[in-house]
């Protein structure tokens, strides 16, 4: 007996959308890596040693706050993609597979069924959570604040005329980076009150 395609479609179809899912659980644990930049404010050459400790100590708290962002980043980035890929798949597929559907063979009903749930849940989820913007704004206040930091090391005096002021402004820069990034986590779904 041969075997039926819409058994193989659907066994592939229905590994597809496990794997996804999965995917996208371990992203919500999964804290991802910064990557080094290059020597950081230990080795600045435009500061003071005072100046430099101060530098990296600010940095240092503000590590958990990148990888927080950065991981956050990711993990809307894949719901997006995955929200997309799977709605365009399933639009796609059932145009051309409507042709050959047979609502009397529980496989076709089977393929049908996870298709359409699988590219509805993501797409539902993807909108409920906001992930293109939400992706977007992790992404941009991860982004802003490796420029500033850059921007301190390379061109401090873009910051005011001596250290002091050029501190005090790359501080205020990174605090208002912060303040414009919790607004994305405050006025996500899960953190908003009902």
């Amino acid at each position: 007996m041969l075997v039926d395609l819409w058994q193989i479609a659907t066994t592939v179809l229905a590994a597809c959308a496990a794997g996804t899912f999965l995917h996208l659980f371990i992203s919500l644990f999964r804290r991802v890596q910064l990557h080094p930049g290059g020597s950081g404010f230990e080795k600045a050459v435009h500061f003071k040693e005072p100046s430099r400790e101060r530098l990296q100590q600010h940095y240092d708290r503000f590590m958990g706050t990148l990888v927080f962002w950065k991981s956050k980043a990711a993990l809307f980035e894949r719901l997006h993609v995955y929200s997309v890929t799977w709605s365009v798949s399933a639009s796609i597929l059932v145009a051309a597979l409507v042709q050959e559907y047979d609502p009397a063979n529980l496989w076709a009903k089977a393929f049908m069924t996870i298709l359409t749930l699988t590219s509805g849940l993501l797409l539902g989820i993807s909108k409920a959570f906001r992930a293109e913007e939400n992706y977007r704004a992790y992404r941009t206040a991860e982004s802003e604040f490796f420029d500033l930091r850059r921007r301190i090391m390379d061109r401090p005096e873009a910051f005011g005329p001596d250290e002091v002021t050029q501190l005090s402004k790359y501080f205020e820069e990174a605090e208002r980076i912060r303040k414009t990034s919790r607004l994305a986590e405050l006025n996500n779904p899960p953190n908003t009150p009902i």
